[in-house]
């Protein structure tokens, strides 16, 4: 199964920097190179490097260093491997023609709660076999992503409490 309950999510700035980038590319034709099919720059860092893994629905395609953030390594070994077509996590969420959204129209269900909120989520490795995340490990990209399936057992004590309208005495509040 691919990791596509991770999409990518950019701050405000960045985005607008990221679809300029793109635009300006595709304007100049070096977005896609003639007779090609896919994009000749990484969908999430716009890199050039020498390898990229295309995508077999989208005209996208991802740099390893991107990848190594959005797949588990043995999802990313697997796409390294295979000779067949793969789908990006792009297309695999159902978000195959749209940009990465900014952070601020993002929101999310709060685990346990119903409630929306905004989520301001870095990059947090997240273990599938342990289903949960990782946040003591570092931090390597200012790209944000979700981490599938937040669970109470997933989230911080104090969050869990606050999120549960508990304050931070533990005492309830309306």
């Amino acid at each position: 199964q691919n990791s596509a309950n991770r999409p990518v999510f950019m701050c405000g700035v960045c985005i607008e920097n990221w679809k300029e980038f793109r635009e300006n590319a595709e304007h100049e034709g070096q977005l896609v190179l003639a007779g090609e099919v896919n994009e000749e720059i990484c969908a999430v860092c716009s890199d050039t490097p020498e390898s990229l893994v295309l995508c077999g629905e989208c005209p996208r395609s991802f740099c390893q260093n991107c990848l190594s953030h959005l797949l588990s390594p043995t999802e990313l070994q697997e796409v390294n491997q295979s000779d067949e077509d793969w789908i990006c996590v792009c297309c695999v969420s159902g978000q195959s023609r749209n940009p990465p959204l900014a952070r601020s129209a993002w929101k999310m269900v709060v685990p346990g709660t119903g409630k929306r909120g905004y989520a301001h989520f870095t990059l947090v490795p997240y273990s599938k076999s342990k289903q949960q995340a990782k946040p003591s490990l570092p931090i390597e990209s200012a790209v944000s992503y979700t981490v599938p399936q937040l669970t109470g057992a997933t989230i911080p004590p104090n969050l869990a409490a606050l999120a549960s309208g508990a304050n931070r005495n533990g005492t309830k509040h309306d």
